[in-house]
């Protein structure tokens, strides 16, 4: 994680990054389509990156006595793009 520039206190960190599942044939790929090594890629950042965040902030903003974390997520990832290169 990297560091504000001004070395201030981070009282709200915003996380907003997520990975779609793998496709396969056209159709996100179900429980037992994936393999253990997709489904770790996915849960690294979409589950872990966030607890991640939350865990190396809460204390600071418990010692405050405030703050907020914002996790944004979306199923955007999950559609097919509607323009493609």
């Amino acid at each position: 994680m990297r560091r504000c520039a001004s070395g201030g206190a981070r009282d709200h960190p915003c996380q907003q990054r997520g990975i779609p599942s793998p496709r396969r044939g056209g159709r996100t790929a179900g429980l037992l389509e994936m393999t253990l090594e997709e489904w770790n890629t996915v849960l690294e950042v979409n589950l872990f990156a966030a607890l991640r965040l939350c865990r190396a902030f809460i204390p600071s903003m418990r010692e405050r006595r405030w703050g907020r974390i914002v996790c944004v997520s979306s199923l955007a990832a999950a559609r097919e793009p509607i323009f493609r290169a």
